[in-house]
């Protein structure tokens, strides 16, 4: 299906060093969705894990698993 186009992403991406690593929160937009995404760029995966959610729970965040947003046509 060559040139088919249903719509728009637009995705803002916001970095911040901190002590745990790399936090970067990311803002898509499309149709008339926004969804929001952090993610933690860290050297070592099991202390980033640790260090992440350790994060989310002193902020009050709730972890929820990264949804498929593509799908094929």
């Amino acid at each position: 299906m060559d040139g088919l186009s249903l719509g728009c992403l637009t995705t803002v991406r916001y970095e911040k060093e901190t002590s745990i690593g790399l936090m970067a929160l990311d803002q898509s937009s499309y149709f008339d969705v926004v969804d929001y995404e952090l993610e933690l760029e860290v050297e070592n995966g099991d202390q980033g894990s640790l260090d992440f959610q350790e994060f989310l729970q002193a902020n009050d965040i709730e972890y929820r698993k990264h949804l498929q947003k593509w799908f094929d046509l």
